[in-house]
């Protein structure tokens, strides 16, 4: 009989040979023996996938219980997560630019795309600086099957969701576009239904891009530090803009793409009156038909706070989703 710790494992050897998984983390008061870096909630399969350095932990919402882990996924701490449209597909994105495709009910790799530490000149692959390499944003191009990424190397790509062995991961990059911004793109987000993308910045700007063409559309320059969250509000043709101060904006999206970004609201997230404190995760709760419209917005003090803009809404009656 063995114990794996590492591998929380018991391996049982007689004439029948067995191995037990145990669930439990070594630190009882914490979900993850690891610092936490990224999660995500799938709402069809009811389950909460969680990242600690390499590996996910996946989470039964209903029963609050672990129900399997993904050990030692990629080569460096996840960044980011994304699932694909049916939540079958976990795609995760690490520190060092991988980017490796995922089953979400066996763990198993199914794909491996080009990163971020990748670049071609002409049929030849070079391998980046691994300091520019980290992979900042993964969206999922619903109907369209692709996969649109970001990362620190100032590049956008878009590729097809797709395992063939007989192609080389680059042949999946769709388009992509280099030098998107002057210093390293740190946020970013997908807006399927009007064909944006956006991308904020170490250079303090926000820029905007038409997903089918890779064309520059708009930049906003309003904030006076690094862009550390850009967040469309969909279904409406509004994009949130935050940077490390707290500083907080709304924007209105021209539906007809003339690109006036107009600014509904402004607002400075504060811990007390004189501290700011930065936003460290958004999300977005739409009922139309109840006219409720929450932004929940999470910051680095370790407070939620929930902001009401239906009456924002209710002053630009133009805004439709």
């Amino acid at each position: 009989m063995r114990v794996m710790p590492k591998h929380r494992r018991l391996v049982v050897g007689s004439r029948v040979f067995k191995v037990f998984e145990y669930k439990k983390p070594f630190n009882q008061e914490t979900s993850d023996d690891n610092p936490i870096l990224c999660a995500l909630y799938s709402q069809k399969r009811f389950e909460f996938y969680i990242a600690g350095e390499r590996s996910v932990n996946v989470w039964n919402a209903r029963s609050g219980k672990p129900t399997r882990c993904f050990k030692n996924c990629v080569d460096s701490d996840i960044t980011y997560m994304a699932l694909d449209k049916d939540h079958r597909k976990l795609i995760i994105g690490s520190h060092l630019g991988q980017l490796k495709v995922f089953d979400c009910l066996s763990g198993v790799m199914i794909n491996v795309l080009e990163g971020h530490n990748e670049k071609r000149a002409g049929k030849v692959r070079q391998l980046g600086s691994d300091e520019s390499a980290e992979i900042s944003f993964i969206g999922y191009g619903d109907d369209d099957l692709t996969i649109i990424t970001t990362g620190w190397d100032k590049t956008i790509k878009i590729h097809r969701d797709d395992r063939d062995e007989q192609k080389h991961a680059y042949e999946n990059v769709m388009r992509a576009k280099e030098m998107c911004h002057r210093k390293d793109i740190i946020s970013a987000d997908y807006f399927h239904q009007m064909g944006l993308i956006a991308t904020g910045g170490r250079d303090n700007n926000v820029r905007i891009w038409d997903y089918e063409k890779m064309k520059f559309e708009s930049e906003i320059r309003a904030h006076s530090d690094e862009v550390t969250t850009v967040k469309f509000l969909k279904p409406l043709p509004l994009l949130l803009t935050a940077d490390c101060k707290g500083i907080i904006y709304i924007w209105s999206l021209p539906i007809e793409k003339d690109w006036s970004n107009n600014c509904l609201l402004m607002f400075i997230n504060k811990a007390s009156v004189e501290d700011e404190v930065a936003i460290s995760a958004v999300d977005y709760h739409h009922n139309q038909a109840k006219g409720e419209h929450f932004i929940i917005l999470g910051d680095e003090k370790g407070m939620v706070k929930i902001l009401d803009i239906s009456e924002l809404l209710k002053k630009n009656p133009k805004l439709k989703p």
